[in-house]
């Protein structure tokens, strides 16, 4: 419970804090819900994937910094390695849960307006952000195939989803 409220005050400071723009600490107060969730993490019991996901959000802050710190490609490549983690992660819980393939429909064909839509505009980042679209959307479909309770674990890759695709569109 309390790692729940850390999250969600963390989280709120970033959205109070957004409008400002960049300050001297925007990387920091970016990365709060996930140093929140890493803890989290770190002081559950063992179970099978508990590194991988360590590793994924560790990945997705490194990301975050990167991004704040002005390295685009190299924030991009954190992301994308912090995706493979993730897909990993729910490639091991996978279960084919037969309810939710339309919602993986759904990824599927999200993803392929996104490539339409920011096709025309890539130049030279074209294969960087493919590889990541590809990724990210391999990473949801797994996501909604695991036998992760749809109300944390697979709307929370849904939000990842379409915030990711926002600041692509953006």
């Amino acid at each position: 419970a309390i790692y729940s409220a850390l999250f969600l005050v963390f989280s709120m400071l970033y959205l109070i804090f957004l409008p400002f723009g960049t300050l001297t600490i925007s990387w920091l107060i970016k990365i709060l819900p996930l140093v929140v969730l890493v803890f989290a993490v770190a002081r559950t019991p063992v179970f099978s994937g508990k590194t991988l996901l360590l590793l994924a959000l560790v990945f997705s802050a490194s990301g975050d910094v990167l991004l704040e710190q002005g390295h685009f490609i190299l924030g991009v490549g954190a992301f994308l390695v912090a995706q493979l983690h993730y897909g990993i992660f729910y490639d091991c819980n996978w279960s084919s849960v037969k309810t939710r393939w339309s919602i993986s429909v759904f990824i599927l064909i999200f993803m392929l307006i996104m490539v339409f839509l920011l096709a025309p505009h890539l130049g030279e980042l074209t294969l960087p952000v493919f590889a990541y679209l590809t990724v990210i959307g391999l990473m949801g479909i797994l996501a909604m195939q695991s036998n992760m309770p749809l109300r944390w674990s697979v709307f929370g890759v849904l939000v990842f989803i379409l915030s990711d695709s926002f600041i692509a569109i953006d």
